[in-house]
Order: structure tokens, then C-alpha cells, then sequence
């Protein structure tokens, strides 16, 4: 039977993981960028005037072209 070894991770990396797990250091989990997922409360009045603006716009194109068909009695 003939055994084969394979050696992926370096003794050094082994011995620093074995230092680093018992000096009892918890692992700290940041965000890559400190991102709020909640947007904040200024945001969301500027997204809902863009809406009503959108909206505005879309109706005032429509009552435009109806003029213009002549499609109004």
C-alpha cells in the first residue's frame, strides 16, 4: 500500500492559528466599508418627492397628449 502526502498549508500558518486560538482572541467581523442598510430618514423624503415628481411628470404627458389627439370633448 503506498501512502501518499500531500502538504496544502505550511507548518507556519498551523503554528500561528494554534498561537492565535490559545491566546483566546475572539475574531472580530467588520462590514469591507461601514455601510448603513437602513436608509436614513432625509433619504426617503427625497426618494418619495422624486416619485410624486415622476408621477407629476407622467400625468401632465399624458393630459398633453390627450389635448394634442383631441381626444377631450
Amino acid at each position: 500500500m503506498v501512502e501518499k502526502t500531500f502538504s496544502f498549508i505550511g507548518s507556519s500558518v498551523v503554528s500561528e492559528a494554534i498561537e492565535y486560538l490559545e491566546d483566546g482572541e475572539q475574531p472580530r467581523w467588520r462590514r469591507a466599508r461601514e455601510i448603513r442598510l437602513v436608509p436614513s430618514f432625509g433619504s426617503l423624503w427625497v426618494a418619495r418627492f422624486g416619485v410624486a415628481a415622476l408621477v407629476a411628470a407622467l400625468a401632465a404627458a399624458t393630459v398633453f397628449a390627450v389635448n394634442a389627439v383631441g381626444l377631450s370633448h
